[in-house]
């Protein structure tokens, strides 16, 4: 049902902005940035993807040091804009009509910008916010969306399928005069946040050891990609001589292969 509903929904904005499209198609305008220049950013995909967009945040603060960095993160992942030093505001994504309408205005009032990238996101909405609030300086990836006409600007990737994905949205930082030496994901940790978490392990009785992280699984929509727990079970036995506290992380689902692992 759900999945029926996100359909019609994204036929009926297909519909709309087709028709707006055409009365006013995008007219590519020609992109300079400088340090006081004001970006916005749309970031709407999943978890995994949201972190890796980070990098384009980090090459345009890097290459323009001074310059305004906004955000449109969806709710759920907005915790990884906020812990990026190098975004200036962040703008919460939530589906429905009425909350489209509320953060296109937002996004206008925030204004004027000199560039909107998008880097990832699901379609319709992102493509058609951004439509509304400035077309002309829009860039986007053909690859990323069926909704490209709406965009003024285009980054076209032939080798898209064997480009690595910090790659794919690092071409979108160079196409408007931004890189970067270290493309490296960028998630700031707050002292506040280490403190507590230290106080939670040690409650737990977790000594000062190194510490290891797996994580089981690819998601309830992405099974596809999870590991074998016997390639777990072989590298736990590699990294036995590290001498480190290994935690394992999972969901519900998880659970058995957690503990055959």
């Amino acid at each position: 049902m759900a999945s029926l509903i996100s359909r019609l929904s994204a036929s009926g904005y297909e519909m709309i902005f087709r028709v707006l499209a055409k009365r006013r198609p995008p007219k590519a305008r020609p992109i300079q940035l400088g340090d006081q220049a004001r970006v916005l950013i749309f970031t709407c995909a999943g978890i995994g993807d949201t972190l890796t967009d980070s990098v384009v945040f980090k090459a345009l603060r890097e290459t323009f040091p001074k310059i305004h960095l906004a955000a449109v993160v969806h709710r759920r992942r907005r915790l990884l804009l906020e812990h990026n030093p190098y975004v200036d505001r962040v703008f919460h994504f939530h589906k429905g009509p009425l909350k489209f309408w509320r953060l296109q205005r937002e996004l206008r009032t925030a204004g004027p910008w000199d560039a909107i990238l998008h880097l990832r996101g699901n379609d319709p909405e992102p493509r058609c916010l951004s439509y509304l609030v400035n077309s002309d300086v829009t860039v986007s990836v053909p690859n990323m969306t069926r909704f490209g006409w709406l965009c003024g600007h285009h980054v076209i990737q032939p080798d898209w399928d064997e480009t690595h994905g910090v790659e794919q949205t690092l071409r979108i930082a160079r196409y408007v005069g931004a890189d970067t030496r270290e493309p490296q994901l960028v998630y700031a940790v707050r002292d506040d946040e280490r403190a507590k978490l230290e106080d939670k392990l040690r409650g737990m009785g977790v000594g000062s050891k190194r510490r290891l992280v797996l994580q089981l699984g690819g998601g309830r929509r992405a099974s596809w990609r999870d590991w074998p727990v016997t390639r777990y079970a072989e590298l736990l036995r590699l990294i036995k001589s590290l001498d480190a506290e290994v935690f394992v992380l999972g969901g519900k689902d998880q659970e058995e292969a957690g503990e055959a692992g």
